[in-house]
């Protein structure tokens, strides 16, 4: 009966410890770090997040509203009715090395 007991003990002592060592491992495996950092600077920079987030969105207005004006521009110097020509404002790369060249 005292074996059993002190199997039983050692065994509930063997999973604790296990899962609080695996605790530990998650804890300080990169991703956990990650994890606990950014929860970090979440809480601690007192709503950055959302101001970063709200400027971000902004820019994106802003650029938005500066491309339309620049392709009704661009539209009205080609006579285009601001639609696109098919025509790019940067050539592309040019053919690829012909026979015999190097390609680097």
């Amino acid at each position: 009966m005292r074996r059993t007991v002190w199997m039983g003990v050692g065994a509930v002592v063997g999973v604790v410890g296990y899962r609080a060592a695996q605790r530990r491992v998650r804890r300080w495996a990169p991703a956990g770090l990650a994890e606990r950092a950014c929860g970090a600077l979440g809480a601690g920079m007192g709503g950055a997040r959302e101001r970063a987030g709200a400027f971000v969105t902004q820019v994106r207005h802003a650029t938005r509203e500066r491309e339309r004006q620049i392709r009704e521009e661009i539209g009205q110097a080609t006579g285009s009715g601001g639609r696109a020509t098919g025509r790019t404002a940067r050539p592309g790369p040019g053919p690829g090395p012909g026979p015999g060249e190097d390609t680097y």
